[in-house]
């Protein structure tokens, strides 16, 4: 059975705003998720009717939270890096009408109370939406594809005065071009 490999991650030299503790425990949790994912798996063939029902329950939740935390990762460069074909921009103005419009609607999305995540999403048929997932499945849009990962867990934000302080400094280490490029992909 093929396993789910960590991906390697190390912001050098680190980010912006962003203690490297905040980065070594989101990095902790990310393989604990991997390590459960494939666990959930290996112990699936053996696994009793009522087991394996609780099983494939877990193994979407695992999954997810290791996904979630690759793009999440993935998208950080230490103090940001701006693109130059702006693609994230031109979506976000002609989905929400202004990029002001797209902040302000992530920010909204920030403040849902309880763990998870704020995305914003290409939507076919749709076109651009702020969403939370509340945990790591409950909320996700299938089919859709998410360009911007925010942690909402508490993890994240913990060493932070407000969630927002929090919000404010993933922003500012972004990595544009790696945005854009999600946008190209739908």
């Amino acid at each position: 059975m093929q396993t789910k490999q960590p991906i390697a991650f190390n912001p050098s030299p680190g980010l912006i705003g962003i203690p490297d503790s905040n980065i070594q425990k989101h990095l902790g949790l990310y393989h604990g998720y991997v390590k459960r994912f494939n666990h959930c798996r290996e112990d699936m063939p053996a696994a009793s009717a009522c087991a394996k029902y609780g099983l494939r329950s877990q193994v979407s939740y695992e999954y997810d939270g290791a996904r979630l935390h690759e793009l999440y990762f993935s998208q950080l460069i230490s103090g940001g890096r701006a693109s130059k074909n702006n693609a994230f921009w031109m979506f976000v103005e002609q989905a929400f009408g202004s990029v002001e419009a797209w902040q302000r609607d992530l920010i909204d999305v920030c403040h849902t109370p309880g763990p998870g995540w704020a995305i914003t999403y290409y939507v076919p048929y749709v076109g651009g939406m702020n969403v939370h997932i509340k945990g790591h499945s409950d909320g996700v849009l299938i089919g859709a594809h998410p360009l911007l990962i925010v942690d909402l867990w508490e993890h994240a934000y913990e060493c932070y005065a407000t969630k927002m302080e929090y919000v404010q400094a993933l922003l500012a280490n972004i990595d544009w071009k790696v945005i854009d490029m999600r946008v190209a992909d739908t």
